[in-house]
């Protein structure tokens, strides 16, 4: 929980820029993922996947594993995309 908390304050801090806003989402899904937030979790891993560096690539692997578990064949169906996002370049 402190972890989360110290990840929030970098994400509203100002001058805060897109690309640091995606990688602290990734960490922040993170915790939300440790402490079983998943609707947060998957929230924060859809904002991270966006972007263009390792966190997005990892973000994408950790979004297509939730959704996997899910119930919803029509957000399942995202997968393959997701998987193959993460592993461009």
């Amino acid at each position: 929980l402190g972890a989360a908390r110290d990840w929030e304050a970098v994400r509203a801090a100002p001058g805060t820029t897109p690309e640091a806003r995606a990688t602290t989402a990734y960490y922040l899904g993170l915790c939300r993922l440790n402490t079983k937030d998943l609707a947060a979790a998957t929230r924060l891993f859809e904002e991270s996947a966006k972007g263009n560096n390792d966190e997005a690539r990892s973000a994408s692997i950790r979004l297509a594993e939730l959704l996997l578990k899910g119930t919803d064949a029509a957000k399942r169906a995202a997968v393959p995309d997701l998987l193959a996002a993460a592993l461009k370049g």
